[in-house]
């Protein structure tokens, strides 16, 4: 929404304007108002197979009708010349029957649930537009509004507190149905009703169709069709274009995800790990923390896949893996699959002995996993974990280097152990 200084400059203007010619002033505000109610109209209907409530259509339906209105009146407004009648009476019946069309839009959108309704609108808002326009035009029987040199009837004035009610009965009804509503319409929609109703009454207080009360009302009006829009503009543009965004952004980062993801054992891959583990070090570092790095092997992981096959050694990763996540400090240790067999546990804020401790948890949990049955025979295996501490300076290459030196002279000391790089 605009600044509260622009709406003082724009209310500035305005009134400068009317001084000067208050004829142009009219021409301007309700000229916006026909543009805003169209373009209500024509952004609320383009979406409409896009919507999951009815809601912001039926709206925009409405306000077709009662922007062709409010078209007629700024054309038939007095000293305008266009039509035969000079006087104010025409575009004052034009106005009245515009407003309690609004009314009766605003207080019955709500209720409108289903698509056939909607489209039976059409039909009854275009009755109604034939009927009041046969009254003024044709017949001339469509009560007098407006009286040069007394002002307002008292019709007019009725009718006018009339609409107010049917407002605030509309206000009445979005609050109790706010729930199943927009939420962001409905806020705009009733501040904007709020509006309409102080320039209602403003209408119904002047005695020259040039006076302040008529300027105020004009420049209500002006403010009440602009928090519709943006109700409007809100609901059916910006709010799906977020979602969507936001949508677009999940799915983004559900591949970002999936193309982190060793797609077997559903651990980090190679990749993900050689960009994580170095920011994790040099956090670490900032930190003043120490950080160890632990490789992991299978013992003897070729034979399982050659007296077992491939996809039990497929199931042993897949187990390992939950192991090994099951052992670690789930928040703060980055875990992947380095490669075949091998696996990678980086540890921030933990220096070589803590890292021993996790290492060995991990190694007695394989020593004691029972992987599969196969031929009636329970799938135990085991694994070789060498750690190395960061050193100071040392690069994440450097630090696997030396895990993967620890791992190898674990394999050479017998298997089934953890060594630690000095």
């Amino acid at each position: 929404m605009p600044r509260p200084a622009a709406l003082i400059i724009i209310a500035t203007v305005l009134y400068l304007i009317a001084r000067v010619n208050y004829l142009i002033y009219h021409t301007l505000v309700e000229l916006f108002s026909v543009v805003v109610a169209f373009l209500i109209f024509t952004i609320s209907w383009l979406i409409r197979d896009q919507e999951h409530d009815m809601f912001p259509s039926v709206i925009g339906v409405g306000y077709a009708f009662i922007g062709f209105f409010d078209l007629l009146h700024t054309i038939a407004y007095k000293g305008m010349g266009i039509f035969a009648a000079t006087g104010a009476n025409l575009a004052t019946q034009l106005w009245i029957s515009g407003r309690l069309l609004e009314a009766f839009v605003l207080l019955t959108a709500p209720f409108v649930q289903t698509r056939r309704a909607r489209q039976s609108l059409w039909f009854i808002y275009a009755l109604y537009s034939s009927l009041v326009l046969t009254t003024i035009f044709w017949w001339r029987i469509f009560p007098t509004c407006y009286i040069e040199g007394s002002g307002l009837t008292p019709f007019k004035i009725i009718t006018e507190y009339a609409i107010i009610c049917i407002l605030l009965l509309t206000l009445y009804i979005l609050k109790k149905h706010e729930p199943a509503l927009p939420g962001v319409m409905v806020n705009y929609l009733s501040y904007s009703i709020l509006t309409t109703i102080a320039s209602e009454f403003c209408f119904t207080l002047y005695v020259n169709v040039y006076d302040l009360a008529n300027f105020t009302g004009h420049l209500l009006k002006v403010a009440s069709y602009y928090l519709l829009f943006t109700g409007i503009v809100e609901k059916c543009i910006r709010e799906p274009l977020a979602n969507l965004y936001r949508r677009l952004q999940a799915d983004n980062l559900r591949l970002q995800l999936l193309a982190s993801l060793d797609s077997l054992t559903g651990l980090l891959n190679r990749g993900a790990l050689m960009l994580l583990i170095p920011a994790g070090l040099e956090k670490s570092r900032t930190d003043r923390v120490p950080f160890s790095l632990m490789m992991i092997d299978i013992d003897h992981f070729k034979l399982v896949n050659d007296t077992y096959g491939h996809q039990v050694g497929d199931i042993v990763l897949k187990e390992l893996a939950g192991l090994i996540l099951k052992a670690v400090r789930s928040r703060e240790d980055i875990v992947g699959r380095y490669g075949g067999e091998e696996f990678i546990v980086a540890m921030g804020n933990a220096n070589a002995n803590m890292a021993r401790i996790v290492a060995e948890r991990i190694r007695r949990d394989v020593e004691k996993h029972v992987f599969g049955i196969t031929s009636g025979h329970a799938l135990k295996v085991t694994v070789s974990l060498g750690i190395a501490e960061a050193r100071k300076g040392e690069t994440v290459e450097g630090i696997i280097d030396r895990a993967d030196q620890a791992l190898y002279l674990a394999k050479a000391r017998g298997r089934n152990r953890t060594e630690v790089a000095l």
